[in-house]
């Protein structure tokens, strides 16, 4: 059971592209930084987007093994959904917590009640995890 849901072409090509996508977090960190930071591994945000490149990855592989179902539909509007939260959503309460954290430290306050910043993506970022998931998915489907 677990073995064919290891083999399955659908879960890995996700599984490959989203690994894949945070393990170019980490290096390109690297490069930038010169420091080794595998805690990106399981950040959100960041060159490419994980988030884009796993359901670019699922949209396409279920393409590949469905063409155009009903399955298909339904992912794709998830696909899109979570694209566009990445673009939106995650980045403007990301904008706002740094606003928040701002005000905190004016008010001395930042020791005791400062928030994590989670950012979201930018227009590139997401289009590089679209890309990264979708010739991912090519690969897997190819073999």
């Amino acid at each position: 059971m677990l073995t064919d849901i290891l083999l399955n072409k659908i879960f890995l090509s996700c599984l490959i592209a989203v690994i894949l996508a945070q393990t170019i977090k980490i290096t390109l960190a690297y490069i930038t930084e010169k420091k080794l930071n595998m805690h990106l591994f399981f950040s959100t945000g960041g060159m490419p987007s994980g988030h884009s490149a796993v359901v670019s990855a699922l949209a396409t592989s279920v393409y590949f093994v469905q063409k155009s179902s009903a399955l298909f539909a339904v992912v794709l509007v998830i696909a899109i959904m979570t694209i566009y939260d990445s673009l939106t959503i995650r980045r403007a309460v990301g904008h706002h917590t740094s606003i928040l954290n701002l005000i905190l430290k004016a008010l001395k306050l930042h020791s005791k009640y400062s928030v994590r910043e989670l950012s979201g993506h930018s227009l590139t970022q997401v289009i590089v995890g679209i890309a990264l998931g979708i010739i991912v998915t090519y690969l897997v489907h190819l073999v």
